[in-house]
């Protein structure tokens, strides 16, 4: 639905500035109407650089082995979609990794045979399950995140298009594209850096005996897994808002004008 309105607020904003070109020609008024026709060249030429970018740098990374494969804007939000998916699965595969470590020292705790090895498995995962409760709230809030992101995606680009067209709001609409792109792309490749990660990262089982056993070193596997891949999309988003401020120059020095031509 979302998409829908974008596109017809894109094309609002074309015909508009190209109909009223077409009357202030018609009027006489020759220099304003080339500039309403700039305004509409003008949103058609900045998606075209959205989706430029986009290409370029889905070409880039699939030639690096990277995982940012959002050619268009209408695989954008789907990206973002599957995004938080993945986030929502690491962050699951914490809190359950972290309840299983509980779960087993409570039942070490409720013999006084084995009471004292429940403080011993406290001490041997006490860091692996500080680190996971951690990535545990940060990979929920960034899932929470790409899919509100995903929401707002076509709006940020339609909007950012139409305004940057103006130049009274070229500013205002240069930043929007600029964190649609920015975050798109940061947080594409952060899902794919955490799929990746998630392959290597296994559950404990109450079923498997030997998950009983291991699950110290289950634990620690796991943190170090999921802690990797927590640092490698904040240092992922961090780049990406910075890059969005050279995106948002970029945009708000774009401009078409006939009157020079």
């Amino acid at each position: 639905m979302l998409e829908v309105f974008s596109w017809a607020l894109l094309g609002v904003a074309v015909t508009f500035h190209a109909a009223y070109g077409a009357l202030k020609w018609s009027l006489g008024m020759r220099r304003e109407a080339l500039y309403e026709w700039e305004k509409a060249v003008s949103v058609v030429v900045y998606l075209l650089v959205v989706h430029l970018i986009l290409w370029v740098a889905s070409e880039v990374s699939g030639a690096l082995g990277l995982s940012v494969s959002v050619p268009n804007p209408s695989s954008a939000a789907e990206s973002l979609r599957h995004a938080a998916g993945v986030f929502w699965n690491a962050s699951k595969a914490a809190v359950d990794t972290v309840l299983f470590v509980s779960v087993e020292r409570a039942v070490l705790a409720t013999a006084p045979l084995t009471t004292p090895l429940s403080s011993v498995l406290g001490g041997a995962t006490g860091w692996s399950t500080a680190e996971l409760s951690i990535v545990a709230i940060y990979f929920m809030h960034l899932s929470f995140a790409a899919e509100a992101i995903s929401r707002v995606s076509w709006p940020l680009l339609s909007l950012g298009a139409t305004l940057a067209a103006i130049p009274s709001l070229r500013k205002a609409g240069a930043t929007l594209l600029a964190a649609y792109i920015s975050s798109v792309l940061s947080l594409t490749y952060s899902s794919g850096v955490v799929a990746h990660a998630l392959t290597g990262v296994r559950v404990p089982s109450s079923t498997d005996i030997m998950d009983w056993i291991k699950v110290a070193e289950i634990a620690g596997n796991n943190a170090v897994a999921l802690g990797g891949a927590a640092t490698h999309t904040a240092v992922a988003l961090a780049l990406g808002a910075a890059a969005g401020v050279g995106l948002a120059s970029l945009f708000g020095s774009v401009y078409i004008s006939l009157t020079r031509v």
